[in-house]
């Protein structure tokens, strides 16, 4: 069995075709992980679904391929030409996509949160606009979608797109006012809750259930606040 980079197992364009064309012609149930993709023409592929997790995909061509609900956390895919690709749904968490061509791309419900994005080439806010999948996908995460709307921010005034980088901007702090929203609260910044209740086994049996109701008061009255002060500001600007 032939081996590629620090011991991936190298599967040609061909192997991965037939694999596809076997499986009914998409992605789903095939398994190419920890695999060295480098330089495989997968031009209009369904790869839908398909798993390809830390692979190597350096310099592959993935023009108007098809690749929703793929698996690609932590995938290489510097280079490759992807444009006009159809990644929605995707999983793109800490992939490497500098130098990849990404014009055209679709990237709405694309979970994008640690992926290095900066050195990408034709992102713009058409490729994104619909939302990443860490706001409009199931396994939502409104704090990774600000993060992922910073990245962009920052990528946007990199590349001189600064009305890309303005809305992306709004979007951040969107994003940051979903996590004041008193009832989800606690899902972003419960460790505040943890700690005062730990901090309150030091004080006497009798005064802890105050202590504690206390800090819950103190703790979402604090982001109320913020989540109305959030909305005056951009009300305001």
């Amino acid at each position: 069995m032939p081996t590629g980079v620090q011991g991936q197992r190298i599967v040609s364009s061909t192997e991965i075709l037939m694999a596809i064309a076997e499986n009914g012609g998409v992605g789903y149930g095939l398994d190419f992980f920890n695999c060295d993709l480098r330089k495989v023409e997968l031009r209009k592929a369904n790869l839908s679904g398909a798993n390809l997790q830390q692979t190597s995909l350096q310099e592959s061509d993935l023009t108007l391929a098809i690749a929703e609900d793929a698996k690609m956390r932590e995938s290489c895919l510097e280079r490759a030409d992807l444009r006009g690709a159809n990644l929605r749904g995707a999983d793109l968490q800490d992939t490497r996509l500098s130098g990849a061509n990404l014009q055209g791309v679709k990237l709405g419900g694309t979970y994008l949160h640690g992926a290095e994005i900066r050195g990408a080439k034709n992102i713009t806010r058409v490729e994104i606009e619909e939302g990443p999948g860490e706001e409009i996908g199931p396994q939502r995460n409104y704090l990774h979608a600000k993060e992922v709307y910073l990245s962009l921010k920052n990528y946007f005034l990199d590349v001189g797109r600064y009305d890309d980088a303005g809305w992306a901007f709004v979007q951040e702090r969107r994003m940051e006012r979903e996590t004041y929203f008193p009832p989800r609260a606690h899902i972003f910044y419960g460790k505040e809750l943890v700690s005062a209740i730990e901090l309150n086994s030091v004080l006497e049996r009798a005064l802890r259930t105050p202590y504690v109701v206390a800090r819950k008061w103190w703790f979402y009255l604090k982001y109320t606040w913020k989540w109305i002060s959030s909305w005056l500001y951009d009300l305001r600007h």
